[in-house]
């Protein structure tokens, strides 16, 4: 039997590892990736920055092709299908660094965490495997959250809500697929209309993709003052980003929030998992799972001090900003976006953390709960 040939994008976390003495690996950065670097590949394993449609797969060898990624519009399931090749996305592999993303986002902006502790709410848009978590998260914290998913019923979707209700909350998360299906596209879904019902006292972060708000509606809003306070982690026309967005954004990022090493390496273990059964390789014993996270918070703390330290020791969401705005200063800015993405710093994830302290601390319980909610195959 012949050894099998992958062609993988070379940000790809534990391929060669993995799969090191069963198979023939080749790395490549991922936007290089073309046909003729697949005709006598057997299986393609990809990020969201490689397109893959009729064109890449036709004449070619493909036996699989797997993104490590929750999304997958960039590739075309269709042509994929016409040439007999099988295909698996990691759905939800980065739903809990996003979540991660947006609790630090709400703990460092001004005092957002303390209106919601307060009795603020907190709304999410979209109750996929990200907006899941969040959900999750928040109301084991005791927030008062508020959902909108029309593609969902009711039933299906704790303390659902209408989008005029979710956009009055205090902090909203916009966690929607980006798609053009009627009769509830998500494409332009924050336009000008939606971003005028959206308070300036409110915190708006994206964390999915940048298409998902009228950025010309959104800097319009920010130039006449009315504008919500903004954290972006998603841009209109990657890896190009608007500086004048930039500017009126609290906190801005790369594109990463699901960049975890736990995402990363979830990502990939689930689609070699899927290439193995597809091409009938035993991966017996190989795929693994990343040690815990020991963490101390300190005795005496009160939930919101704990919190923040709790956040501090696993992600720092400033140390992102900071990058950005370096890059975006840089003349070739665009190059400097996929550079921070591909040189990401290792960073851990809050459900990989395991505290150390007395759990008769009420903070400690209240957080444990939390993190129950965020360990990979438990919560919702």
């Amino acid at each position: 039997m012949s050894v099998l040939r992958i062609v993988f994008d070379e940000n790809l976390v534990g391929v060669q590892e993995t799969l090191e003495g069963i198979a023939e690996c080749h790395a490549m950065p991922g936007r290089d990736i073309h046909q003729a670097n697949l005709i006598d590949a057997d299986a393609l394993l990809v990020r969201s920055v490689t397109r893959v449609g009729a064109e890449m797969v036709a004449g070619t060898a493909l036996r699989f092709v797997g993104t490590a990624t929750a999304g997958y519009e960039h590739i075309d399931q269709q042509a994929l299908a016409a040439n007999a090749i099988a295909f698996s996305a990691a759905p939800g592999c980065n739903a809990v660094a996003v979540a991660d993303y947006v609790l630090a986002a709400v703990v460092a902006v001004a005092d957002f965490w303390e209106r919601l502790a307060a009795g603020g709410s907190l709304g999410i848009v979209g109750y996929g495997h990200v907006g899941r978590r969040v959900q999750g998260m928040f109301a084991a914290l005791g927030v008062r959250v508020l959902v909108h998913d029309p593609w969902l019923p009711e039933g299906e979707v704790p303390a659902s809500a209408s989008l005029d209700e979710v956009l009055s909350a205090d902090v909203i998360t916009l966690h929607t697929s980006l798609h053009d299906r009627s009769p509830w596209p998500s494409c332009g879904l924050l336009s000008q209309e939606c971003l005028s019902r959206i308070s300036a006292d409110s915190l708006l972060i994206n964390a999915s993709r940048g298409e998902v708000i009228d950025q010309n509606a959104l800097l319009a809003a920010c130039e006449n003052g009315t504008a919500p306070t903004l954290v972006l982690d998603v841009w209109y026309g990657e890896p190009s980003v608007s500086a004048q967005l930039l500017n009126h954004c609290a906190l801005g990022s790369a594109h990463i929030a699901g960049y975890s090493q736990d995402a990363k390496w979830r990502g990939t273990q689930h689609i070699l998992g899927a290439m193995a059964r597809s091409c009938d390789l035993n991966l017996s014993g190989r795929l693994q799972h990343l040690p815990t996270l020991p963490v101390s918070l300190g005795s005496g703390a009160s939930l919101a001090d704990a919190l923040r330290t709790l956040v501090s020791q696993v992600y720092d969401i400033r140390e992102d900003d900071r990058l950005l705005r370096e890059v975006v200063a840089q003349p070739d800015a665009a190059k400097g976006f996929d550079a921070l993405r591909k040189q990401y710093r290792v960073r851990r994830e809050l459900g990989a953390v395991l505290l150390q302290d007395d759990a008769g601390n009420a903070a400690v319980t209240a957080l444990g709960g939390m993190l129950t909610q965020l360990q990979y195959g438990d919560g919702p």
